[in-house]
């Protein structure tokens, strides 16, 4: 008798040991490691790096049109 509650409990510690670990939500994203993070926020300021200049020239290039459009519009008068 004992020899089967032995076997009933070891028997029921593997069942709910294997449900619990199937029950896993993979909506769950895995957290990232430190090198992960620093490697991310590396590439991120990198890129704000990048986009500076070029946002300026945006800029500069837009003031330089509005200043021909009103050159053009003077000299229309």
């Amino acid at each position: 008798m004992k020899r089967l509650l032995i076997y009933a409990v070891i028997a029921s510690a593997v069942l709910c040991s294997t449900f619990s670990a199937c029950s896993k939500s993979e909506n769950e994203q895995p957290e990232k490691g430190k090198i992960e993070q620093m490697t991310e926020k590396a590439g991120k300021e990198a890129a704000e790096g990048i986009q500076q200049p070029i946002n300026k020239a945006r800029d500069i290039q837009k003031n330089a049109e509005k200043k021909v459009e009103e050159l053009d519009e003077s000299l229309k008068q």
